[in-house]
Order: structure tokens, then C-alpha cells, then sequence
């Protein structure tokens, strides 16, 4: 894809993805446009992380390979893309590696494929048992490729999928360690206010149980104090949380 401007040389390497295309748009892998306008037959979308990090504006042209020069309407995110990754395993990419998106008739037409594709993307009934339909989905496919090879991937397998979810666990998992230190940190220092206002009171205290007074009402400060800290503390960290 050379998207190269005036000021900037832009060439990197990318991806042509044909979407067929209802009135409100992919049926599949649906668009959050976030700046220009929907895509047209005869024109194509970018990837937004890609436009963003080469400073491009919302609509232009670009170049891409054999020469074919195509106009652009927009800039899209798409959850197939949410984390672009390349073929050779990089990610987060987008400044390196340009997605463009187009109606699939468009995009047969641009890569000289007329009514042929590498890769679809296929949406299962929720109550279907997810196996059986992807082996039946590989036994008719197969025999009408001539030999070409074939892998069925669930989404729960992609690359970006994975990266996101796994992201979510570890975070969850460093957020629970880092709240757990915090736990026991606030936990030793109340103990040790505690043990330090007992310990400045130590004679008063034994004043006043020299004098009878009830050990009930002798531990009602330190459980007071104990309880202020506690509601106080609990405040303050629903509200920074």
C-alpha cells in the first residue's frame, strides 16, 4: 500500500478485505467509522490505527499493488482488527502494516480475482454444535479446491482474540496482587496504631482498672478508634478506586 503525501513517504506492506455489504453495512465484522464516510462500490475504507499513525486525512487515493490506484472515504475500526497484527506474528502494527477494506466485488476487481476468495469469514448458529459444523463446513469446501489447502480457525483462535483476553487475565491477576499488598500494608499499619495508642495509654489504663472500672468500657476506645479507621479507610478507597 503506498499512501505517500507530498511531505511523507508512506509504503508498507497490507491486507485487502472484501465484505459483502446489507444497507447498514458489513453484515460480518461490522464498521465503527471514525472519521470520513462509508465505503462505495468502486472505493475503499482504511484501517483506522493504520490513517492515524501516518497522519492521513479522512479521504483520499492510494496506490496499491500492480499499480491500481483507488480512492478512500473513510477511516474504519473493525473487531477482526481491533489488534492489527501482521502475518508474521507482529502486533499492534498499525503503523506498519495498512488495512484496506472494500465492497467484495471491489476487491475481486482490484486483485484481478473475479468471484473468487482466500478467506471467509462465516457466522454459526449459536445452538450449533460448534465441531460438527466446522468439519461439515471443511467436507464441502474441500473438494472444490483443487488441491489447495484448507484450515477452518474459531475466532477464539485468533490472534487478536487472544491477545485480548489473555491481556484481560494477566491484568486481572496483577490488579489482585497489587490490591492484596495494599490490603495487608493498611492492615499492619492499623495494627501498629493500635498497638501505639494502647501502649501511650498504658498507665491511664491502669489507673483505671486500679479504680474498678469495667474492662468492657476500657476496650470501647481502642474499638472505636479501630472502627473510624476502618469506615474512613473504606471511604477513601471506594472513592480513589
Amino acid at each position: 500500500v503506498d499512501a505517500s503525501t507530498k511531505t511523507d513517504s508512506v509504503l508498507v506492506a497490507g491486507q485487502l478485505i472484501g465484505v459483502e455489504t446489507g444497507t447498514a453495512g458489513p453484515t460480518i465484522d461490522r464498521f465503527d467509522l471514525r472519521s470520513g464516510t462509508a465505503m462505495k462500490p468502486g472505493s475503499v475504507v482504511l484501517d483506522y490505527h493504520f490513517a492515524k499513525a501516518r497522519h492521513l486525512p479522512p479521504s483520499g487515493a492510494i496506490t496499491l499493488s500492480g499499480g491500481v490506484k483507488v480512492s478512500y472515504t473513510g477511516q474504519a475500526l473493525t473487531p477482526d482488527h481491533l489488534i492489527v497484527t501482521t502475518g508474521r506474528g507482529s502486533v499492534f502494527a498499525g503503523n506498519l502494516y495498512a488495512v484496506v477494506y472494500s465492497t467484495l466485488g471491489t476487491a475481486q476487481t482490484i486483485s484481478n480475482h473475479p468471484d473468487q476468495v482466500n478467506e471467509a469469514v462465516l457466522k454459526i448458529d449459536p445452538q450449533a454444535d460448534r465441531a460438527t459444523t466446522i468439519a461439515a463446513i471443511a467436507a464441502a469446501v474441500r473438494p472444490r479446491l483443487g488441491g489447495a489447502g484448507l484450515s477452518v480457525i474459531p475466532f477464539t483462535e485468533e490472534a487478536e482474540y487472544r491477545l485480548l483476553y489473555e491481556d484481560i487475565r494477566s491484568d486481572q491477576r496483577f490488579y489482585n496482587i497489587f490490591a492484596g499488598l495494599i490490603f495487608l500494608g493498611a492492615l499492619i499499619g492499623a495494627f501498629n496504631l493500635s498497638r501505639r495508642m494502647i501502649d501511650a495509654e498504658r498507665r491511664e489504663i491502669g489507673i483505671e482498672m486500679a479504680m474498678g472500672v469495667p474492662v468492657r468500657r476500657l476496650i470501647l476506645r481502642p474499638l472505636v478508634a479501630g472502627l473510624e479507621i476502618a469506615v474512613i479507610g473504606t471511604g477513601a478507597g471506594i472513592g480513589v478506586g
